[in-house]
C-alpha cells in the first residue's frame, strides 16, 4: 500500500486524533483512492453478526426478542451504490416493484414529488464534495432507491454464495431462508445498542463529539466511513449515531422511520439509540440521509 495512504488510514483509525483531523484524512484518502475493499466494493463489504436473543428497546426499555441477523458494518457508500448504478440497477424492473406501483420508477428512471427532486434521475442526487466522495455514505437516495439496491444485492449475494462477516475469518454462506433488505426498527436498534439498554452505541451513557459526526462535532458534512472508531456498537457496527440518518422500514402508522441522527441539524438527542421521532415519505431524499442493509430471516420481511 502507498505510504501516504497508510498514514491517512492510521489517522482515521486513531481515536486520540481530533474528529476534524480524522474527517480531513478520510477526504484526502478518497481523492488518492481508498484501498479498503470492504468500503469500496460490494464484493468485500462487511456484515456484523447480531446474535439471537432479547434486548431492551425504546425509552421504556421493553424486552424484544429477535432471531440472528447480520447488518452492514458501515452505511452503504457511494462506491458500493455506484456498483448498483453501473450494473444498470436503475434499468432493471425486477428491483423496483414497490416504486413502480406508486409511479416513482418508470422505464429506468426515478422521480420524486418534492421541489429539488423534480428531474428524472438514473443515479443518486449529487450534492458535490465531500458528499459524493466514494468512501462517504451515499446520500440523496429515496427509500425506494435504497430498497432497490437491497433487492439487487440479494440477487448478487445469492450468485456469489455468501458474504464477509466482520471479525470472523470466513464467508457466511447465503442461506435460502435469509434475504437482504432494509433493517426494521428493532433490528436497527439492537445492532446499535446491544442488550444492556445503553443510550449511545458506545459504552457509557454520555455523548462524545469524538464518537459521532453530529451538529456538535462541527464537521458540517458527511465523513468517510470509519472515521469514528470510538463510536462502534457492542457488535462492531460503526456510525449508527451521526454521519447520515438511515432509512428503516414502515412503522405501524405506515410511515418510514429514520434512525441515527446525522451531521446536519441533528443534535446529540437525535443520535440516541432509542430516538425515533423522525420520519419521512418513501420518495424523498436529502443531503444527510443514507441507509444500510441487513441479511435476515425471511420471516422478518
Amino acid at each position: 500500500m502507498d505510504i501516504r495512504k497508510e498514514e491517512l488510514l492510521k489517522i482515521m483509525e486513531d481515536s486520540t486524533r481530533l474528529a476534524m483531523e480524522r474527517a480531513a484524512a478520510g477526504n484526502e484518502l478518497a481523492r488518492l483512492g481508498d484501498p479498503r475493499l470492504e468500503v469500496m466494493t460490494t464484493e468485500h463489504m462487511q456484515f456484523c453478526r447480531i446474535p439471537e436473543g432479547e434486548f431492551l428497546m425504546g425509552e421504556k426499555l421493553e424486552k424484544v426478542n429477535l432471531p440472528e441477523f447480520f447488518i452492514s458494518r458501515y452505511p452503504i457508500t457511494n462506491a458500493q451504490f455506484t456498483d448498483f448504478v453501473n450494473a444498470r440497477g436503475y434499468q432493471q424492473k425486477s428491483y423496483w416493484a414497490e416504486a413502480e406501483e406508486v409511479g416513482y420508477w418508470k422505464v429506468g428512471v426515478v422521480k420524486g414529488r418534492w421541489d429539488g427532486d423534480n428531474e428524472r434521475r438514473t443515479a443518486p442526487a449529487d450534492y458535490g464534495e465531500p458528499s459524493n466522495l466514494l468512501n462517504h455514505p451515499v446520500v440523496g437516495v429515496s427509500w425506494y432507491e435504497a430498497l432497490a439496491f437491497s433487492h439487487w444485492l440479494d440477487e448478487k449475494l445469492r450468485k456469489t454464495g455468501g458474504f464477509h462477516v466482520f471479525s470472523e475469518e470466513q464467508i457466511w454462506e447465503f442461506d435460502e431462508g435469509y434475504r437482504v433488505g432494509l433493517p426494521d426498527e428493532a433490528q436497527w436498534e439492537k445492532a446499535a445498542r446491544g442488550t444492556d439498554g445503553r443510550e449511545y452505541p458506545w459504552e457509557g451513557d454520555y455523548f462524545s463529539t469524538n464518537n459521532a459526526n453530529t451538529w456538535e462535532t462541527s464537521i458540517g458534512a458527511t465523513s468517510a466511513v470509519g472515521c469514528f472508531p470510538g463510536g462502534a456498537s457492542p457488535y462492531g457496527v460503526l456510525e449508527m449515531s451521526g454521519n447520515v440518518s438511515e432509512w428503516t422500514t414502515w412503522d405501524d402508522r405506515k410511515r418510514i422511520v429514520i434512525r441515527g441522527g446525522s451531521f446536519d441539524r441533528s443534535y446529540r438527542g437525535f443520535a440516541l439509540c432509542a430516538y425515533r421521532a423522525d420520519w419521512s415519505y418513501p420518495d424523498f431524499g436529502n443531503r444527510y440521509g443514507g441507509f444500510r442493509v441487513v441479511v435476515s430471516p425471511v420471516l422478518l420481511s
